[in-house]
């Protein structure tokens, strides 16, 4: 590529070209749209990341009718850090609006499935495009994900993941990195064994399965037995 081409912003037009596609499929796989074969939707990948291609939001929301809608819901209750999320989320909404972004938040109970999926079921895709959800992995939360997304509302998994649903993306720490960590750190904690009890708030919810999970499983445990028999020592 030239220098005056590496310049130039590269724009869905290069993407459809580069891929031999048209912009309408480019578009659907750039909104996770359904009506895309598997194989041509990886060669619009692979042409996004050839080209180096980055979406312009402001250019696309401009196109728009109408502003972006973002639901958060959030569980309520007397965790800290959810109401540290809701309040975050609070804090964004004016300068959000400057992006043409409508934000919002929904207190859901927490564990309170049905709720989530009812409130999931009833966003209409015409007043709402994304929803980002806090939830566990449940039937009726992943019927209700996987309804949204057909309905071209795109869902978002926030702290704790949905992987075998249609959600669009997780946003969160990687929980199985996260236990292997903390293994390697009681490894070097007790170098002559021990006994380590893992506290966890729900094992319905995949950020507090998965890390104890990579934690008890983990080569780097090796240095002691994963049993809740007996207290944690600490370091000597």
């Amino acid at each position: 590529m030239s220098d005056e081409a590496a310049r130039r912003r590269v724009t869905v037009h290069d993407v459809a070209r580069a891929a031999g596609v048209s912009l309408a499929t480019v578009d659907r796989v750039l909104n996770g749209r359904p009506g895309v074969r598997a194989a041509t939707a990886e060669k619009v990948e692979e042409a996004i990341k050839s080209l180096g291609f980055s979406r312009d939001l402001n250019a696309s929301l401009m196109a728009r009718s109408r502003d972006l809608s973002v639901v958060f819901f959030i569980p309520d209750g007397s965790n800290e850090f959810m109401d540290a999320l809701a309040e975050a989320v609070t804090r964004r909404v004016g300068q959000a609006l400057s992006d043409r972004m409508h934000l919002s938040t929904e207190r859901i109970r927490a564990l309170d499935t049905g709720a989530l999926a009812a409130g999931l079921d009833a966003l209409d895709p015409r007043t709402c495009d994304c929803a980002v959800i806090v939830t566990s992995e449940e039937p009726d939360i992943l019927a209700a994900v996987d309804s949204a997304t057909r309905r071209g509302i795109a869902v978002m998994t926030l702290v704790s993941d949905l992987p075998g649903s249609n959600r669009r993306h997780f946003i969160g720490v990687d929980n199985v990195a996260a236990g292997r960590t903390a293994a390697s750190l009681l490894g070097r904690f007790l170098p002559q064994g021990g006994t380590v009890a893992v506290i966890a708030g729900s094992l319905h919810l995949r950020d507090h399965l998965e890390a104890p999970r990579r934690f008890s499983s983990d080569s780097l445990c090796r240095f002691f037995q994963y049993r809740a028999t007996r207290p944690l020592r600490g370091p000597r």
